[in-house]
């Protein structure tokens, strides 16, 4: 590169013989020296006198710049057109600016020489600046950068650093953003030049509205969250004005694409095969800070189905071969949701797959998902495969027939049934858990309620952390013998020793501090090796750890209730695994201040418990002792139910309940059921002051609705409740503190706590007999993603709910005109805080009823 005019020319006709043999020896003296000019003499005197004879400097042609100016480099290396030849400062040039100097020669011209050299600039890193950025900080930008702390980057990256800026100034808003990247020159004394990005940002862009058009088989319908239509089917994030958004939501055009995808994959799924959604017009104001989304729907043909089939496959090295069925395909059929004449909508595709894989599953074809590779790999025959449906489209119509394809795979008998990730948990408490045994066909029902026992156990879960892996379970062939597989469920324990400083308030019972500590997994044999070793040793799982009992302790006082408790439970009291016993016993007292008097409860019961199987069923025996004592009553009227209560009473009883669950999580149920029924016999020849026989059921049925292609769907509680308490013997009426109350923030929300009912006096009788139930619908509101899977955790639900009751003052008898009903709303938060909020209205009441609209329940870590 050349900056300045070269003055002279090339071609010269020399008539100074003496300047001619002069110029011949100084390009000789370069030739062995180059870069550096020859000097000669050894004197200043004849030094002097050879540099007013050294010629000059009339040109200069350089060769291999980049990007510094040719004024930069003769700087650097000490030349100056116009003035004699000296020697070049190499060293200067590449210290100061990288600039190594390859070659170097004089070429004689008129009036002087040319230099000529040959240059290489070594790379540095430039320094990024920003400038421009009024809306966000500097942190901000370089995190959209990419760069983190990182200031030093190659000009190369220029490019791609600006589209990531302008990529995070879209996502919040500002669609018009530019960003200009500019190299600058180096600072003086110095190689390091900067890499300016100029950033304009522009007005941030607001979607005031998003107008729908062409979408007439799938209409926005409905409001908040009841909303229906083509928007709530394909979850559109973009949004216009709200209530909480007056000014309009803010407005990303690639979120919009992602919209737009989204509503043709809705309509796909639906049938709607040829569908085009497009956006029609982005209509900006003048200020262009406002923006109206116009989106034009094509919904085309709706296709059909005309008829299905079902059709086996042979898979070997990712080829498919017909192969006969092993069942027959009218009872294949029979599992399956499409049918002709309806939609081809991929969710009942996707449905019949899950039954189909369930169905042979029961028989031993385990899906190909749940096998490992072991040489042979997964896709070649190892289980069953669903594979994409096989159309066949029909003229011009929109009749589709359609082939379900299945790879079958072989029935699997179990060899061995292994475990990974319980370093402290001994093997058997895992064991009683799985119903999947050697020398049995593997059961995918079996392996699924294995999986589920082993969740709810609450051994391999961390409640401080959601996103703790749940168990799973994975299938082994045996490279021996084909039609053998093993079974290894992988756990990885969680925290199962929580120390808690904890406080809440709710509304039946007030304010409320509580130090805790429990121990699930627990071990009672397993004791530390020396005493100052106990607390380390628990905190590592090598003490008190990992055979399946429970120990907890707490202590909890409060502005109306003081409680403390102690409870020890053992689930395999004989090393039984299956139908095993296990047994434990729980200490308690409660002090409790009613309004109507003060209550004083202390508890102990010592119980054996008997699990049928791996433990879905059970039963328990047990013995109880009670003592009650009741004080400070208050001024009357008071129930007759009341004041005929003595001061304190002592219960002697034998105790049975009976449970059975399903549930998919014990602590929060998405789907299954779970019933208790208990009754205890209190008295006669076992003792004590009364007399009586107290029966309770409880009945809780979870189940999820909606698409199964939601990530997070909808569910429904329903809850039902029976209970009734008969004196005998010497007892005439059943004691104050054993009668049915209802109300309060758990049941017939919408009235206070214990003063629903019949009243005597100022407060309820208290119900002898008692039948209730409750129906909710729970609708997630926002959720986070666990990572490493494809679920997401529930934080935030909204509950609409529906509780009734009556609580009849006599043992045996239910009188409907009691009815009690109320309906309502709640807000909760499932996790890290459990907080419930709720506004119940009764719907049908007395006027001795007192009622309490808001109802509310916080626990505070």
């Amino acid at each position: 590169m050349q900056l300045q005019s070269r003055r002279g020319v090339r071609a010269l006709a020399i008539s100074n013989v003496r300047w001619l043999a002069f110029a011949i020896a100084f390009v000789c003296s370069l030739a062995l020296a180059p870069g550096a000019l020859a000097q000669t003499g050894e004197d200043s005197a004849a030094r002097s006198a050879q540099e007013r004879a050294l010629p000059i400097v009339v040109g200069v042609e350089i060769v291999g710049l980049k990007s510094y100016s040719e004024r930069t480099v003769l700087g650097a290396l000490g030349v100056k057109v116009g003035e004699p030849t000296s020697k070049l400062r190499v060293r200067e040039a590449f210290k100061t600016f990288g600039i190594e100097v390859r070659k170097s020669g004089y070429e004689v011209a008129q009036g002087g020489v040319i230099l000529k050299l040959e240059v290489a600039e070594m790379e540095v890193d430039p320094e990024a600046v920003f400038i421009g950025n009024d809306e966000y900080k500097l942190e901000k930008i370089l995190d959209w950068a990419g760069l983190g702390e990182r200031t030093r980057v190659y000009a190369h990256e220029a490019e791609r650093i600006s589209n990531r800026i302008v990529a995070g100034y879209q996502k919040q808003g500002f669609q018009f953003a530019e960003v200009v990247s500019v190299l600058g020159e180096p600072q003086e004394g110095t190689v390091v030049r900067e890499l300016i990005f100029s950033i304009h940002e522009g007005p941030k862009v607001r979607c005031v509205g998003m107008e729908i058009s062409g979408n007439d088989s799938l209409p926005e319908t409905g409001y908040m969250f009841w909303k229906g239509g083509l928007r709530s089917l394909a979850k559109v994030y973009t949004k216009g004005r709200g209530p909480l958004s007056w000014w309009g939501r803010v407005f990303d055009e690639q979120q919009l694409e992602a919209d737009l995808e989204s509503m043709r994959k809705a309509y796909r799924d639906r049938g709607w095969l040829d569908v085009k959604v497009e956006i029609d017009e982005l209509k900006y104001n003048a200020k262009r800070n406002r923006v109206r989304v116009f989106v034009v729907v094509d919904e085309g043909l709706l296709y059909r189905v005309n008829s299905v089939r079902i059709k086996g496959f042979a898979e070997k090295d990712g080829e498919h071969t017909d192969a006969p069925l092993t069942f027959a395909e009218k009872e294949l059929l029979d599992l399956c949701n499409l049918k002709a004449g309806v939609p081809l909508e991929r969710e009942m595709i996707r449905h019949d797959g899950g039954e189909l894989a369930f169905y042979y599953g029961e028989y031993g074809y385990l899906a190909a998902e749940s096998f490992v590779k072991q040489g042979r790999g997964v896709n070649n025959g190892e289980g069953f495969r669903f594979l994409t449906p096989e159309y066949v489209f029909l003229g011009e119509g929109n009749l589709v027939d359609v082939t379900y394809r299945l790879v079958e795979g072989r029935p699997r008998t179990v060899r061995e049934v292994n475990f990974e990730g319980n370093i402290h948990t001994r093997d058997h408490v895992l064991r009683r858990e799985v119903s999947v045994l050697p020398g049995e066909l593997v059961s995918q029902r079996e392996l699924e309620l294995s999986r589920r026992r082993l969740t709810s156990s609450g051994y391999y879960a961390d409640q401080s952390n959601p996103r703790h892996p749940q168990p799973k379970y994975r299938l082994v062939p045996v490279p021996e013998d084909p039609d053998l597989v093993d079974v290894i469920f992988e756990v990885e324990e969680g925290r199962n020793v929580d120390l808690r400083f904890t406080g809440g308030v709710d509304s039946n019972s007030g304010l409320v501090a509580m130090v805790s500590i429990s121990m699930r997994n627990f071990a009672a044999t397993a004791l530390p090796s020396g005493i100052f070793s106990i607390f380390p040793e628990i905190y590592d799982k090598s003490a008190f750890h990992g055979n399946g009992e429970s120990f907890s302790m707490n202590v909890s006082p409060g502005s109306e209730v003081d409680s403390a408790s102690l409870a020890y439970t053992h689930g395999d009291v004989f090393s039984e695994h299956f139908d095993r016993t296990g047994g434990g016993f729980n200490a308690s007292r409660r002090d409790r201040r009613f309004p109507s008097h003060d209550e004083q409860r202390d508890r102990i019961k010592v119980f054996l418990t008997h699990r049928f199987d791996q433990g879905d069923v059970s039963l328990s025996v047990g013995a109880v002792y009670q003592d009650l004592k009741f004080s400070d009553l208050d001024s009357p009227p008071l129930p007759s139910s009341l004041t005929g209560t003595p001061e304190e009473s002592t219960f002697h009883g034998l105790s049975m309940e009976l449970r059975v669950s399903d549930l998919d999580n014990a602590r929060l149920p998405r789907e299954g059921s779970f019933m208790r029924l208990g009754t205890t016999v209190y008295g006669g020849p076992l003792g004590g002051d009364n007399d009586l026989i107290k029966t309770e059921l409880r009945y809780d049925y979870y189940a999820q609705i909606g698409s199964n292609l939601d990530e997070l769907r909808s569910g429904i509680h329903v809850g039902l409740m029976a209970g009734v308490a008969s004196p005998y013997g010497d007892t005439d009426q059943v004691h104050y503190g054993e009668r049915f109350f209802g109300g309060g923030s758990s049941h017939l929300r919408g009235f206070r706590f214990r003063r629903v009912g019949p009243h005597e006096g100022q407060y309820p009788l208290g119900g002898e007999s008692m039948v209730g139930g409750t129906l909710e619908y729970r609708i997630p509101l926002y959720s986070t993603p666990i990572p490493g899977t494809s679920l997401r955790s529930e934080v935030f639900r909204l509950n609409l709910f529906m509780d009734y009751g009556i609580y009849d003052p006599q043992a045996w008898n239910l009188d409907v005109d009691q009815l009690r009903a109320t309906a309502g709303i709640g807000l909760g938060m499932v996790q890290p805080i459990p907080l419930a909020f709720h506004l119940g209205w009764p719907i049908s009441s007395s006027d001795r009823d007192d009622t309490q609209v808001f109802s509310f329940q916080i626990s505070l870590r």
